[in-house]
């Protein structure tokens, strides 16, 4: 059974797979870059104070605010 939570809300170590993006232009912006509904990400690291963390996508590591990462829901198997 999977479970959804926001991006902002995984931890280190996680692998995620991207369920919705609520914000139109913030979903552009990851679209450009590769990242996409359905999409597996891995929580690679997190700043001390957890703003912002790192992601990977098909090898590519992206650093996402953590106000952005809140707009982002995925999931995980448990």
């Amino acid at each position: 059974m999977s479970q959804t939570i926001h991006l902002s809300e995984a931890q280190k170590g996680d692998l995620v797979t991207i369920e919705s993006i609520h914000n139109e232009s913030l979903s552009v912006q990851l679209l450009c870059m590769g990242c996409m509904v359905g999409e597996e990400v891995l929580v690679e690291q997190i700043a001390p104070l957890g703003d912002p963390m790192m992601i990977s996508i098909d090898g590519a590591l992206l650093s996402l605010r953590k106000d952005d990462a809140k707009q982002i829901i995925v999931s995980f198997q448990k």
